[in-house]
């Protein structure tokens, strides 16, 4: 319940609470219990600035503002904020803005002409940026995830074989006892949540001492513990958002077919286009479907003696029935600003507590060795993360549930992704490096000596792949695979690149009797550069020139780019060299 009775500006306030409740009605912007506390915080933040800033305020109204008043809040706000670029100031001046929107849509005589005026934009200042969440690393959302699988297999041995076995023992404890574990666990199933007031009548004090209830109720229902490793393991294994994971309907999941399954979730956020559907992979319990499979198995029994008391569309067809301190709960994880005793009266899952027993038990640890902080909301990130390293960050394969631009800003763009970038932009510049093949002279000796090795080497045929050793598709500075099938013309027509260019090409093959062309092309390259300006050096012969000085020349023996640099600096034009230069010891030098 959200009061304000304690409320400065009275007059005022209780006309901003009017277009609060209106705002709140079918088809209008606030659709959410947290969405509706926000604004009632930022009216108790304006009331408590306007009564300081307006000592006479007990009957100021909405007329009585003017556009300084809120340009003067702006500013405290501003001042007030943690830094900068906080987007709170933002916020918050927005929410007085609607709110007096929505007022002068109810009563028109509420406003000034100069104050409708001003509210036809929200802020004078910029909007801020939200507090950068980044992903966990690679390695601690591996850990995150066996820790939950543990805590799942746990509780579907608990629940299902454990239990499952005591049930099948049991029976009504009205006609064979009450000291009998299987007769209790019989009992819960049956009639529900087993508390002492309905037990110690029928057993001895003794046995009241000696024994607890909670492991007997534990046995057929979930609890906090194991609704929470569910959550992070299902969250990591298909990137929902943890809001949309917690509100899932026990009917989510439809249309299984050869692997996949389609679950239905419900995104608040997402104005107009609320309820959602996501296809995912449906197995084991690695998988999301498995995942939801499991969570449906070990809430079963909860669910259905939770509806038999909770009649309320409200509650109906609720997944996350859980136990807790002897009654059936609905998980919500709250936030950490409410009052612990609260929570629990209001049957909540405590988030502080549930996080801090979880890491505990499983000994989590950061990248630093320090104990994990747990955050839900980092779970979608991380496997945003994790999902983008699989497919390479190929937007077709990654982008799901936003715009590229979206995604990239937000889930591409972080710290935790640098070394893959990094290391994608090392790889592009490797594979350009490495566009054209380089044949030592001992791989060319071994290919020559088997045919078929060297087919499959060049990915060519043999016969192709005869004719290139022998010389026969030469393209002076290389031998090429396909002159007809090139990256740099359409499939069928002649290749259209500098000579040199080969070096750039995939189809290119550089062998040792190619090293005169490659060293005649560096002496006609230096020499070019007597006569061009260092740009139009840099652009025509810059790029081949140091391929071939840094990556070809020195694949090759001392002795063999000797014997090749007599033949370039001959006379006659180096048109075409056979393939192997004559002097076989040579080469092996």
């Amino acid at each position: 319940m959200i009061h304000f009775t304690d409320a400065l500006c009275l007059v005022l306030v209780r006309q901003l609470v009017e277009a609060l409740d209106s705002l709140t009605r079918v088809a209008q912007r606030l659709k959410t219990p947290g969405s509706i506390a926000q604004y009632a915080v930022g009216i108790r933040t304006f009331d408590a600035w306007l009564a300081h800033d307006q000592p006479d305020n007990a009957s100021m109204s909405t007329r009585d503002l003017t556009p300084a008043h809120l340009a003067r809040f702006e500013n405290h706000l501003r001042e007030e904020a943690s830094s900068s670029s906080a987007k709170n100031p933002y916020v918050r001046t927005s929410q007085v803005v609607t709110l007096l929107r929505e007022v002068g849509r109810l009563r028109p005589e509420a406003l000034t002409d100069e104050m409708r005026y001003r509210l036809r934009y929200n802020a004078e200042g910029e909007v801020g940026e939200d507090g950068h969440i980044d992903p966990y690393s690679e390695a601690v959302g591996q850990r995150l995830r066996a820790a939950a699988q543990r805590d799942i297999v746990a509780a579907i041995e608990r629940i299902t074989v454990e239990g499952a076995a005591l049930l099948a023992e049991g029976k009504d404890p009205a006609q064979y006892g009450y000291e009998n574990r299987s007769n209790l666990v019989w009992l819960i199933h049956e009639r529900g949540v087993l508390g002492w007031a309905g037990l110690r009548p029928h057993v001895p004090a003794r046995w009241h001492n000696t024994n607890s209830l909670q492991p007997l109720n534990q046995l057929v229902y979930p609890t906090g513990q194991d609704l929470l490793a569910l959550w992070v393991a299902l969250s990591l294994a298909c990137g929902l958002e943890i809001e949309s994971v917690k509100t899932l309907k026990a009917d989510c999941l439809s249309n299984p077919e050869r692997g996949y399954v389609t679950v239905t979730y419900l995104k608040r956020r997402r104005h107009g286009h609320t309820w959602n559907t996501l296809r995912v992979r449906d197995g084991g319990l690695r998988t999301p479907g498995g995942i939801i499979r499991t969570a449906l198995r070990l809430t079963a029994t909860a669910r259905k003696h939770w509806e038999e008391t909770n009649t309320d569309e409200e509650h109906h067809n609720a997944l996350w029935i859980y136990y807790d301190r002897g009654a059936l709960r609905r998980a919500r994880f709250s936030s950490f600003g409410q009052k612990q005793r609260q929570r629990r009266a209001a049957g909540e899952l405590v988030q502080a507590d549930a996080m801090m027993r979880f890491v505990e038990r499983h000994g989590l640890r950061d990248d630093d060795g320090r104990p994990l902080v747990l955050l839900l909301r980092r779970l979608r990130k991380t496997w945003k993360a994790s999902h983008y390293r699989a497919v390479g960050g190929d937007p077709s394969l990654w982008v799901q549930g936003h715009s590229v631009e979206v995604a990239v800003n937000h889930y591409a763009d972080v710290p935790a992704l640098e070394a893959a970038h990094d290391q994608a932009v090392a790889d592009g510049i490797q594979m350009l490096m490495d566009s054209c093949t380089v044949l030592t002279v001992e791989k060319e000796a071994r290919l020559r000596a088997a045919p078929e090795d060297a087919a499959a080497a060049l990915e060519v045929s043999r016969q192709v792949a005869a004719e290139m050793m022998s010389g026969g598709h030469n393209v002076w500075v290389a031998d090429c695979k396909d002159f007809f099938n090139s990256p740099f013309a359409p499939a069928g027509t002649a290749c259209p690149a500098a000579v040199w260019g080969c070096w750039e090409c995939r189809n290119a093959v550089v062998h040792s009797g190619k090293l005169p062309a490659v060293l005649a092309f560096v002496s006609m390259a230096e020499h070019q550069r007597e006569r061009l300006n260092e740009r139009e050096w840099e652009a025509t012969y810059g790029r081949p020139y140091r391929r071939a000085v840094t990556q070809i020349i020195p694949s090759f023996p001392e002795s063999l780019v000797i014997q090749a640099k007599a033949i370039a600096e001959s006379d006659a034009s180096v048109l075409h060299v056979p393939p192997l230069l004559p002097d076989a010891e040579a080469r092996r030098g």
